[in-house]
């Protein structure tokens, strides 16, 4: 089965064919055996639901329970749109297991990455990751986040209930987590071009609940406007808290204690 979703635009291609879905239902099977039902279904691996939840969640003329349900914060395909309706700049994206989708994504975008549909892995160039071998009839085994290649600086940006803590991040890995040698520093929230984002980031961690938080944004390098990446509910932060000598961590306890000194 060959997809390709075009979030921001609302499209959805299903093996070749535009469809416009009027209602879906959507559950996840996790106790079913061996047995196949008949009929046409998506894999079993987490990224298929991930999609297929994100294309909904992205798309609301798709009539589907639940759809305001506080859990479904956090896929990402939905944070991605809806960063670009509170009017942050967002990357280019394609979501696809299409061979031929992501190679023509990249003939458009030469430094294009590629990164899980339902996180947990590193950003990757595309160009490292188009595995004729591993294709099907033309479809790679899992869906993936195509995106136009961005470049450093990147800031991680911390909402800690009433306060802020960024930090700006070099490398010269197109994923800083995979490079020992990364570099980070705490900054203010204040500085450009972070500062002007504040209002849509509070914005964004308003409409999604959430007072923990942490946005990933990267510089496109046309234009040197931050794009937003993704908001994480749960991030790992113990290397941020070291750059930060310590304080975001003491933002994290003086918020759950009540303390305001």
């Amino acid at each position: 089965m060959e997809i390709a979703l075009a979030p921001l635009a609302g499209t959805l291609v299903l093996d070749g064919r535009q469809i416009a879905p009027a209602a879906a239902f959507l559950r996840l099977d996790v106790f079913s055996g061996g047995a196949v039902p008949e009929g046409p279904i998506l894999p079993k691996p987490p990224a298929w639901f991930a999609f297929a939840l994100g294309a909904v969640l992205s798309m609301p003329g798709i009539r589907v329970f639940n759809r305001l349900m506080s859990s479904f914060q956090g896929v990402k395909i939905a944070d991605l749109c809806l960063a670009a309706r509170i009017g942050l700049p967002v990357p280019e994206t394609l979501v696809s297991n299409s061979l031929a989708e992501a190679e023509r994504f990249l003939e458009r975008n030469s430094g294009a990455i590629a990164k899980p549909v339902n996180g947990g892995g590193y950003s990757k160039p595309l160009s490292e990751c188009l595995d004729p071998a591993l294709a099907v009839d033309g479809c790679l085994p899992l869906p993936a986040f195509l995106q136009e290649g961005l470049s450093y600086p990147e800031y991680r940006v911390y909402r800690v209930g009433r306060t802020w803590h960024v930090f700006r991040i070099e490398s010269e890995m197109t994923d800083y987590r995979a490079d020992p040698a990364a570099r980070m520093r705490a900054v203010p929230i204040s500085e450009p071009p972070v500062g002007a984002l504040k209002p849509a980031l509070a914005a964004m961690a308003d409409a999604l609940g959430l007072d923990f938080c942490a946005f990933d944004l990267k510089t496109r390098p046309s234009t040197g406007e931050l794009c937003f990446l993704e908001v994480n509910s749960g991030p790992m932060f113990a290397a941020h808290d070291h750059a930060s000598g310590g304080r975001l961590t003491e933002s994290i306890i003086c918020e759950l204690v009540g303390r305001t000194d």
